[in-house]
């Protein structure tokens, strides 16, 4: 987990840790511009270790500061049942945004996370 920059100075720039790396790199795509990790902690892992969810505190270039909750998916081959049942879940959870799902909820007044990408 990163330091938390002092009240009233900048935080320094620094480069991404090898496990914020893929966070750094999803949060960088979907914001469509360079930002700064000034925070990062690990929530929970999800389906059986095929990922993880964590929340970020990045800064902008505009330097406005946002509060994320990120999800990284790790697919692997399905050799089991339960592994497919896994899989099947999150393809269940990504149709829901890619179908727009939640920002029909967020327009009737739904408190429902909204995707980044």
């Amino acid at each position: 987990n990163a330091a938390m920059p002092q009240k009233g100075k900048a935080p320094k720039r620094r480069k991404p840790d090898k496990q914020e790396a893929p966070i750094h790199e999803l949060v960088h795509r979907a914001c469509c511009e360079e930002v700064d990790i000034l925070e990062c902690s690990h929530l929970a892992d999800v389906w059986d270790g095929l990922g993880t969810l964590h929340e970020v505190r990045v800064q902008l270039s505009t330097g406005e500061e946002r509060q994320l909750v990120t999800k990284l998916i790790r697919m692997r081959d399905e050799k089991n049942a339960a592994q497919r049942r896994r899989s099947n879940s999150y393809h269940v959870e990504a149709n829901f945004y890619d179908r727009g799902c939640a920002k029909k909820l967020v327009s009737l007044g739904a408190l429902c996370p909204e995707p980044l990408r």
